[in-house]
C-alpha cells in the first residue's frame, strides 16, 4: 500500500518538477522579449532623432 502511494506521490512530484521548469522558461523567454521590445524602441527613437537632425 505504501509502495503504491509512494510511486503515486513520486509520479506528481515529477509532474510539478516539470511544470516548474517549463514556468522557468517560460519567464525567461518573457524576460528576453521584453528586453528586445525595450532595445528596439530605443533604437527606433535614436534613429528618429538622427534623420531628424539630418533633415
Amino acid at each position: 500500500m505504501y509502495d503504491e502511494l509512494d510511486k503515486k506521490v513520486e509520479k506528481v512530484q515529477a509532474g510539478v518538477d516539470e511544470m516548474s521548469r517549463y514556468y522557468r522558461i517560460s519567464r525567461l523567454e518573457q524576460e528576453n522579449t521584453t528586453l528586445i521590445l525595450k532595445i528596439t524602441d530605443d533604437l527606433r527613437r535614436r534613429v528618429e532623432k538622427l534623420e531628424s537632425e539630418s533633415a
